[in-house]
């Protein structure tokens, strides 16, 4: 519980055109009620006539509420003048007592969001296994056992046209290897023989001719 002091009052013996009177008055106003300068709220201030408006407040116990339960002007004028400063005059004093506001909660760290996780790196090798992995998959989640199965016969054609190309290229080279040794054997009797052909290759030419 606090009380909340309001009090309109003149200082006098203040020079109205210090332009530090503001500043005297409201550490005045704090020795006085044993508070914080920064707990003199100054309503209003007018240096012509030194008059101060303002409000405070202080905890509410056995001491305070001693002095301030019936705060008027009169008793507030005597809290200036036992603090040493007799030369005021209090024209209006009231309080009110209100709930304490509740102490500022410490302020809870900002958990940062967990950023998501970086996407896999495509691993080295078996980049048509990865793919047809992929297809397979959006074949079943879209058309079932069909589409599986449609997927599946043509990852197996294409890997039998591979192969098949693959059989096929091996065997023109073994095809092309072939002639080329004959074409060496023929070349080379007749070359030794000085462009005869010698009596072995006449019975094979006319075994062939009967």
């Amino acid at each position: 519980m606090l009380f909340v002091i309001r009090i309109t009052m003149v200082f006098f013996d203040f020079d109205a055109e210090d332009g530090n009177a503001e500043q005297e008055i409201t550490l005045i106003i704090a020795f006085v009620f044993g508070v914080d300068q920064s707990a003199v709220d100054i309503i209003s201030f007018a240096p012509g006539s030194v008059a101060v408006n303002f409000e405070t407040s202080v905890e509410k116990n056995e001491t305070t509420e001693a002095v301030y339960s019936d705060l008027n002007a009169e008793k507030a004028e005597a809290l200036f003048v036992r603090s040493g400063y007799g030369n005021v005059n209090v024209t209006k004093a009231e309080t009110e007592i209100v709930e304490a506001p509740p102490p500022p909660s410490p302020s809870q760290p900002t958990l940062a969001s967990p950023s998501p996780p970086p996407p896999p790196s495509p691993a080295s090798g078996g980049g048509g296994l990865a793919r047809a992995t992929i297809i397979i998959i959006a074949a079943c989640s879209g058309g079932g056992l069909i589409g599986f199965a449609a997927v599946v016969g043509l990852i197996w054609y294409r890997r039998s046209r591979r192969s098949g190309r693959v059989v096929d290229a091996h065997a023109s080279d073994e095809a092309s290897e072939e002639e080329d040794e004959g074409e060496h054997q023929r070349s080379v009797p007749a070359a030794e023989s000085g462009g005869r052909v010698p009596a072995s290759y006449d019975r094979v030419s006319t075994y062939h001719s009967d």
